[in-house]
């Protein structure tokens, strides 16, 4: 994903100008912020199962603090809105290109049930 986000800013640095490719860049960050505190806020959740609140707050918290900064960011930094939401949807890009491209293949195998014919 990073090597995605950063190819992205090189494009539109070239195409678009610096302010364009650090708003990607911006994006891609937030993505990356995002889907590290998910995984932390989730690992935290299944660790301690008798606390299921601690994983709540953590999610909410996660919540809370990504909208202010990111809404912070917005209105005090020449932020420009369409490039930063194309950095972001990296992470899409960069699922899509995991599942699709590089994942090892699933193995077929027969239903249960069903033998295969040999004719």
């Amino acid at each position: 994903m990073f090597a995605m986000t950063v190819s992205l800013a090189a494009l539109l640095a070239v195409t678009s100008g610096t302010r364009t490719a650090a708003s990607a860049l911006g994006g891609g960050a937030v993505a990356m912020a995002n889907l590290y505190l998910i995984r932390a806020a989730v690992s935290r959740l299944i660790a301690a199962p008798r606390r299921p609140w601690a994983g709540v707050l953590a999610v909410l918290g996660k919540l809370t603090l990504g909208v202010g900064l990111v809404a912070a960011a917005f209105s005090r930094l020449p932020i420009e809105p369409m490039a930063f939401a194309l950095g972001v949807t990296v992470l899409l890009g960069a699922v899509l290109l995991e599942a699709l491209v590089l994942a090892p293949p699933i193995a077929s195998e027969p239903a249960a049930g069903v033998s295969e014919r040999s004719d």
